[in-house]
């Protein structure tokens, strides 16, 4: 039912709008939303290349499959996001094998990946959050599976860039 169809595309549009309007509260300084558009991406990473670990195909698979979802969300005729943030997740899929595979040890990865994960939250709350709003991060609040996948595509979100 092309009905059907329609009022699910609805939801999930309204479901993303409503993530980066609450996103948006919590990053209003434009030093701000350029440091998580960098951090956010690393922070992901390093989950994509721990998850290697696991298995060497999952990587790719997660990517896909937030991308997929990015695009569900910002379809191409909307917004160019939602593809350029796909491509993104994939690149990210293919750099973290690489990095996997350069390392050559899985303590030498998790170890890496740790300190990459640990780096960016320090940068994202300790510099962003901290010193440059004044306020703590939005997930503080509220934490969902939706808000972790979305982080990088909301970090990414030209209109916020060009609100902040």
């Amino acid at each position: 039912d092309f009905g059907k169809i329609i009022r699910m595309r609805r939801r999930l549009k309204d479901a993303y709008t409503s993530e980066r309007d609450f996103y948006r509260r919590y990053h209003r300084h434009g030093l701000n939303v350029a440091l998580h558009a960098v951090a956010v991406p690393c922070e992901w990473a390093s989950f994509l290349v721990v998850s290697y670990l696991v298995a060497s195909w999952l990587p790719l698979v997660l990517a896909a499959v937030a991308g997929a979802y990015y695009v569900l969300l910002l379809p191409p005729w909307e917004s160019r996001l939602g593809v350029v943030a796909a491509a993104a997740q994939l690149a990210m899929a293919c750099g973290v094998r690489a990095w996997a595979e350069a390392l050559q040890s899985a303590c030498l990865v998790f170890g890496s990946a740790g300190l990459v994960y640990v780096g960016s939250w320090v940068v994202q709350v300790g510099v962003g959050h901290a010193l440059v709003e004044g306020n703590k991060p939005g997930m503080v609040e509220q934490l969902t599976v939706n808000s972790v996948v979305l982080s990088p595509l909301l970090a990414w979100d030209v209109e916020l860039f060009c609100s902040s």
